[in-house]
């Protein structure tokens, strides 16, 4: 498990426009937000790539029921265990009800890189591998791809100790979160090294490990993949006893297989599942 040193510091570069349309909007239409896509329950979820919104509610619908039809079709024996599957196919929020406590006793070593004083244990819900599965290289991450190429990754970063950053500023999440330096409509370099096209920024309040903090989202794509990375932070304790609490989930594909309408129905589903997760982390 690697430690998490959060980067806020990204770099606007070149404007560029051949990129995906889907969160333009024209803020003079008076026209009704209809959907007008199409979902086949029995396989993949297909969606018109010219629509300029969706009923996610309805795409949602279609992945459980898709899930549902997937699991019965299964030879499960166990009869408690086959309706755990269907109850978390029907509403993935279930998943954290049958997920698996997980409490990490911290290695001294650890704790004092990551600047622990006080803690020793930390605590999250793992989702039932049904949908989700642990990799990953970044902290704790747990991985979700479904059949049309939606790969979904929750991140959890164990906590780190203000005292080891040398800038201050670190702990100033909202106006972090914001990414100002980030112009939405423009080529440049989101902390991977290339250019990636940003079409929307946004920001909102949400719980991170049980304490009032915020979510910073940026959507891009690149040359290669399309993502929606929601960024989580909140900052505990209080002096030179502050925490820096963070995660991060993503939700991406490859960018000629998947549409922003599929990632953000993705999105939708898993919406409850991913603030219990986040919202419950805890430090002993």
């Amino acid at each position: 498990m690697k430690y998490f040193t959060p980067i806020f510091f990204l770099i606007p570069f070149l404007t560029f426009s051949q990129y995906s349309n889907y969160y333009t909007v024209d803020v003079n239409s008076t026209s009704n937000i209809n959907y007008s896509g199409s979902l086949d329950v029995s396989g993949n979820v297909n969606v018109n790539k010219n629509v300029t919104t969706i009923d996610y509610g309805a795409l949602a619908n279609a992945y459980a029921t898709r899930e549902r039809n997937r699991i019965e079709g299964l030879k499960i024996a166990n009869q408690r265990e086959r309706q755990a599957l269907i109850a978390i196919a029907e509403n993935p929020e279930n998943a954290f009800n049958y997920g698996t406590d997980n409490n990490y006793q911290v290695p001294a070593k650890m704790r004092r890189k990551l600047g622990w004083k006080k803690f020793k244990t930390m605590y999250h819900k793992m989702p039932h591998q049904s949908l989700f599965v642990q990799g990953g290289t970044e902290g704790y991450t747990y991985i979700n791809q479904s059949p049309d190429g939606v790969k979904t990754e929750i991140i959890i970063y164990p906590a780190t100790n203000a005292e080891i950053y040398p800038d201050e500023s670190v702990l100033n999440i909202e106006e972090n979160l914001k990414f100002k330096e980030l112009k939405e409509g423009e080529l440049q370099d989101l902390g991977s090294g290339g250019d990636s096209f940003l079409h929307k920024k946004d920001i909102s309040k949400t719980t991170v490990a049980r304490i009032d903090g915020f979510k910073g989202t940026l959507i891009w794509e690149d040359d290669y993949e399309k993502c929606i990375t929601d960024n989580y932070a909140s900052v505990g304790g209080s002096g030179k006893e502050k925490y820096l609490l963070t995660a991060k989930v993503r939700f991406k594909g490859d960018k000629d297989e998947v549409t922003f309408e599929q990632l953000e129905g993705r999105r939708y589903y898993f919406r409850t599942l991913i603030d219990k997760i986040i919202s419950t982390i805890n430090y002993y």
